[in-house]
C-alpha cells in the first residue's frame, strides 16, 4: 500500500473496494487458462495500462487519480489479453531445461569430469559439453563462457557497426540484465551476457538499435527513420526478437539444468 499513501482516504478506499488485490497477485480467466494479474498505481494522470512482465504475469496499471475498475478494464479488454497471452506464451527461452541457446539453436548441456588442468567448455554436434576438473559450480563456468563469447562478439562487429553511423563509441560493458541492450544518456552502450544466444542477424539488430539511440536517446519517428536507414528490415527482426526472451538470473538459479556424466 505504499504506493497509495498519498492519496486521499476515500480515494484509496475506492481503488481497494474495486480492486481487492492491489499489491498482491488474483487471476483472470482466459479461456481455459488462469492468467495471474495485479493492479498498480502508475504516474500518468489519463490512462490505463496493461502489460505483461517476463514470467506472463500482467499489470494493470491505473492512474493515481482516477476511479478505475481494474476487473472491468479486463473485462473489456479480454480478446487482446487471450492474443498477447498466447503470443508471449510460445516465446523461446535462452534457457530451456536442460538446453541452452547459442547462435539461434538449442545444444543440450552435458557436464563431464575431466583429468586435464582447469575447465573448458565445447560445442559439438548438437551438444554443450562442460570439461570440469576445479571448483567452480557448472553453472557459473557456463555463464563466464557466454559473456566471454557475447563480449568478443561486441568487441569484433560493434566498431564496423559504429563507423557506419559515423560514430566512434563510448563505454561498452557486458552486464547482467534482462534486457538485451539498452543506452544510457551518457552514451554507454550496455548488453546482456546472453546476446551470444541469438542468431547473428538479431544480434546484429540489437548492435544497431542501441547504437540509434546515440542519435535518438527515445524511440521517436526520428528514431525509427533512423534506425530504418541502417536496418531496412528492422521490423521484421524485432517481431522475430519478440518470440526470444532472456532467462532472467533468479529463475537460473532455480533450474536444475546439469546433469553430471562422470
Amino acid at each position: 500500500m505504499k504506493q497509495l499513501s498519498s492519496l486521499s482516504e476515500g480515494l484509496m478506499n475506492f481503488i481497494v473496494r474495486h480492486n481487492p488485490r492491489v499489491g498482491a497477485v488474483a487471476t483472470v480467466t482466459v479461456g481455459d487458462i488462469e492468467v495471474p494479474y495485479h493492479v498498480k498505481v502508475g504516474k500518468s494522470s489519463k490512462y490505463v495500462h496493461l502489460r505483461f512482465t517476463q514470467d506472463l504475469q500482467l499489470e494493470v496499471v491505473i492512474p493515481p487519480n482516477a476511479r478505475v475498475d481494474a476487473r472491468s478494464v479486463l473485462e473489456k479488454k479480454h480478446a487482446w489479453i487471450e492474443r498477447k497471452y498466447g503470443e508471449l506464451s510460445s516465446r523461446r527461452c535462452v534457457f530451456d531445461a536442460g538446453s541452452i541457446m547459442h547462435k539461434g539453436r538449442y545444444l543440450e548441456i552435458s557436464v563431464v569430469s575431466s583429468s586435464n588442468e582447469g575447465d573448458e567448455i565445447e560445442t559439438k554436434n548438437d551438444k554443450l559439453i562442460i570439461h570440469m576438473n576445479g571448483t567452480k559450480e557448472p553453472l557459473s563456468l557456463l555463464k563466464d563462457w557466454m559473456r566471454n563469447a557475447t563480449l568478443e562478439l561486441l568487441t569484433k562487429e560493434l566498431p564496423i557497426y559504429a563507423a557506419r553511423f559515423g560514430t566512434s563509441l563510448g563505454n561498452v560493458s557486458v552486464k547482467n540484465t534482462k534486457r538485451w541492450g539498452y543506452c544510457t544518456k551518457d552514451g554507454d552502450l550496455i548488453f546482456t551476457w546472453q546476446l551470444i544466444a541469438l542468431p547473428d542477424r538479431l544480434a546484429k539488430y540489437i548492435m544497431i538499435h542501441e547504437l540509434t539511440h546515440l542519435f535518438e536517446f527515445n524511440h521517436s519517428k526520428r528514431f525509427w527513420a533512423k534506425l530504418a536507414s541502417m536496418c531496412p528490415d528492422y521490423k521484421e527482426q524485432q517481431h522475430a526478437l519478440n518470440n526470444i526472451c532472456t532467462t532472467k538470473s533468479a529463475d537460473l538459479n532455480a533450474y536444475e539444468l546439469l546433469n553430471l556424466d562422470c
